[in-house]
């Protein structure tokens, strides 16, 4: 058997990996091989030990291939280079609707008029945090629909667009799973209706690529195609994917580089709308000890801020809070994703 077994392709590496310097990371590349062939990586014979193969590599690139082979057979990964990686997370809330009713039928005269989004502001008053709000066009529990928030307010989305921004998610709540089974073609046709009435009433600079889309499904290439020409280079995948590649390579991958879509594929950490704040605090606390991990997404949904919501939680608002202020505490930057051209974060 012949194979790399580190890093792997796509594979997110920073200072945890190896020793940075300005010239880049030095990272030891790991695999196997037949005992009885010579080996080499980039061209350097590998040292041996039995099966087992390894070498140095300088990694400079963004995007770097590595190239190991063994008598006439050869192979190839590309890990990502994170280079002078940093703490930072990124934080996202789910199937936003109801904020927009609100504002829109009882007319208020301010953005922060409403609870939520007045919560909102306070937490990135006191810790930094910036929130992407991603949007539904049509509200599945009560009748409205984007198009009929007004556009009254569009100075106070610009004004605070620094740290708040919109982003699609889906066309509606329903059905679940919309672009992986439902009707996946039609994604792009609601992307664009959603992004037209973001652009129409909080201004093109309140717009921002999603790194999700509602159920993580989005099943037509050609649809993933079109979200990497609105910019998308997040694509946030569910736990399922992560758990195959933990147990498949033994370790925990930070990230991985699709090269096809060529977007980076990122795990969402935990959702606080699933953690009591014990919970939260605790996987905080994992987060910050581990070596390395520190490109973090973060998210949350928000009818569980509304108390007419059926599974309405009474202390949502302080679950969002206690994130932030742990993120903080841990040397965490709050940061959007998409913001840079070469990478999400």
């Amino acid at each position: 058997m012949f194979g790399i077994d580190f890093p792997g392709d796509g594979e997110l590496l920073n200072h945890s990996h190896g020793a940075e310097t300005a010239k880049g990371l030095r990272i030891t590349v790991r695999g196997r091989g037949p005992r009885d062939r010579r080996i080499t990586v980039n061209g350097a014979e590998a040292r041996r030990d039995g099966e087992f193969f390894a070498a140095p590599v300088l990694l400079t690139e963004q995007l770097q291939e590595i190239t190991a082979e063994a008598g006439g057979e050869r192979l190839s990964v590309t890990p990502y280079y994170d280079r002078n990686s940093r703490r930072r997370y990124n934080f996202f809330i789910d199937d936003n609707a109801f904020f927009f009713r609100e504002l829109a039928v009882e007319n208020r005269r301010s953005l922060f008029d409403s609870f939520y989004l007045a919560a909102l502001r306070e937490i990135h008053r006191e810790f930094g945090t910036k929130f992407t709000l991603n949007c539904f066009y049509e509200n599945a529990h009560q009748p409205f629909r984007l198009s009929g928030f007004p556009d009254r307010f569009r100075g106070e989305w610009e004004e605070n667009s620094g740290w708040l921004r919109l982003a699609f998610h889906a066309d509606c709540e329903f059905p679940e799973h919309p672009y992986g089974a439902a009707y996946p073609e039609k994604l792009p046709e609601h992307y664009m209706r959603v992004a037209a009435e973001i652009r129409r009433f909080a201004g093109e600079q309140t717009l921002i690529p999603p790194v999700l889309v509602h159920f993580f499904d989005v099943a037509d290439p050609a649809a993933r195609r079109f979200l990497r020409e609105q910019g998308m280079r997040c694509f946030t995948r569910s736990e399922p994917y992560w758990r195959n590649l933990r147990e498949r390579t033994g370790r925990e991958w930070f990230a991985r580089f699709d090269s096809g879509n060529r977007w980076l594929e990122i795990p969402v950490e935990f959702f606080s709308n699933l953690l009591t704040q014990s919970g939260i605090r605790e996987t905080v606390a994992r987060i910050a000890a581990t070596p390395g991990k520190e490109l973090v997404n973060l998210g949350s949904h928000e009818q569980y801020c509304y108390p007419f919501y059926a599974r309405c939680l009474s202390d949502h608002l302080e679950r969002l809070r206690l994130m932030a202020e742990l993120m903080a505490e841990a040397g965490y930057s709050s940061v959007f994703p998409a913001e840079s051209p070469e990478s999400c974060f």
